[in-house]
């Protein structure tokens, strides 16, 4: 194994655990609640986040070798849902996490081994790589609410997982991150589960909240909380978008130095 390998990997993994370890977060699992899903809990996201390790060992691998490793990033991440639904008795914690942080990672290391442009790169994997087929949550938003949800972003090179990241840097606080998130992007998560106006009442009040002082944001956000496992609503598109842009941060030595 590589350095480079090595550190894209070990940064993945602990940018997954960053990301469930913060707390609060609206409608997501975290240390405080298990937000909307009843089938979900920090343990089995540690569990699944250590599992997928190997996944991310193996896109770092490959982009290192060359630009257009999407034929193999695919079916490496096919490999990776296994290990993940294996690690966590048949629930689907990371998926989107598995095709997002795959992308980058690979684009990563092709910007630190080939000097390409990570951003760039990343868009033409997922230009080159398959549509998701079935009747996935993605899917089915796409054709009844026609949003375009992750493949579109990495088509357009993770352009809100880019300004979240610049959120963090500007303001130090991964919860404005989030609320930054939740307030901008178009959440297929939020959409399969409450529609439009489910959609619409989270965006507008995590846009209240980003106006909120340090001083009563988190009690703030505790409240939101309980509202959206009230209404069973979770932005589990944010969340993925949030680690991301932590993985942005903890490399950005590579991309942004």
């Amino acid at each position: 194994m590589t350095d480079l390998t090595k550190f894209l990997s070990e940064q993945a993994v602990a940018a997954l655990l960053d990301e469930v370890h913060l707390t609060p977060k609206p409608g997501l699992v975290d240390l405080r609640t298990n937000g909307a899903h009843s089938d979900m809990s920090v343990a089995l996201f540690e569990k699944s986040a250590t599992a997928l390790r190997p996944y991310f060992e193996t896109a770092a691998e490959l982009g290192a070798s060359r630009e257009n490793t999407m034929p193999e990033l695919q079916d490496a991440g096919l490999e990776a849902e296994q290990a993940m639904l294996s690690a966590t008795g048949g629930v689907n914690t990371h998926k989107g996490a598995i095709y997002a942080f795959g992308i980058m990672i690979s684009a990563l290391a092709s910007c630190c081994a080939l000097g390409s442009e990570p951003f760039s790169t990343a868009a033409m994997l997922a230009e080159n790589g398959k549509a998701p087929e079935g009747k996935t949550h993605g899917n089915v938003v796409r054709l009844k609410h026609r949003r375009c949800g992750a493949r579109q972003e990495a088509l357009e090179g993770f352009p809100n997982a880019l300004s979240a990241y610049n959120v963090l840097l500007e303001s130090g606080s991964l919860h404005r991150a989030l609320l930054w998130l939740m307030a901008s992007v178009p959440d297929t998560n939020l959409l399969y589960r409450g529609g439009i106006d489910g959609l619409t009442f989270v965006q507008e009040e995590a846009k209240k909240l980003l106006h909120l002082p340090e001083t009563k944001l988190i009690s703030a956000m505790e409240r939101f909380d309980d509202t959206l496992i009230e209404k069973n609503l979770s932005p589990g598109g944010s969340a993925d978008l949030l680690a991301l842009a932590i993985l942005l941060q903890k490399t950005e030595s590579i991309w942004n130095p």
